[in-house]
């Protein structure tokens, strides 16, 4: 297995796999997710072309197993980090195939690796039920963000 960066060739595969996470994880009906990816390919590619957007692939024989992404962000500096940009992550999902092997534990770890590379001590997410267990493994914790979902 080699970990492997996505490029902008790549985005079908990121939208394939950010569908399947949504669907699977059941909390949005699927023509919502439908309807959103169209406007979340555009600000891949975007994001992708300007490099605040990574994605990685898990890769065996030339087949995606796993992949996962990282938003580089501004974000004001404060008493946690001084720092200017904080890290997002998201689109992690492995294939149920290829599951039970690490493989999206690795890929965090690279993101996270990735980074500290630049400098950047906050790492974001919002975690699946199915996820948790693997984030908090790595050291993520609750924190106190609260959302409002304006019309």
């Amino acid at each position: 297995m080699e970990i492997v960066k996505a490029t902008r060739a790549d985005y079908e595969v990121i939208l394939e796999t950010r569908k399947l996470m949504f669907e699977e994880m059941g909390k949005q009906n699927l023509e919502t997710i439908w309807l959103s990816i169209p406007p979340f390919r555009d600000w891949l590619l975007a994001h992708m072309a300007n490099n605040t957007y990574l994605g990685f692939f898990a890769v065996e024989d030339e087949t995606v197993m796993s992949a996962a992404g990282m938003y580089i962000m501004d974000f004001p500096p404060g008493p946690l980090t001084f720092h200017d940009k904080s890290a997002y992550l998201l689109n992690v999902y492995t294939y149920p195939e290829y599951r039970q092997r690490g493989l999206a534990k690795q890929l965090v770890e690279h993101l996270i690796s990735e980074a500290q590379k630049r400098g950047i001590r906050r790492v974001l997410l919002h975690a699946s039920d199915a996820g948790r267990p693997l984030y908090e493994s790595l050291g993520f914790s609750l924190s106190n963000e609260m959302r409002l979902m304006l019309d």
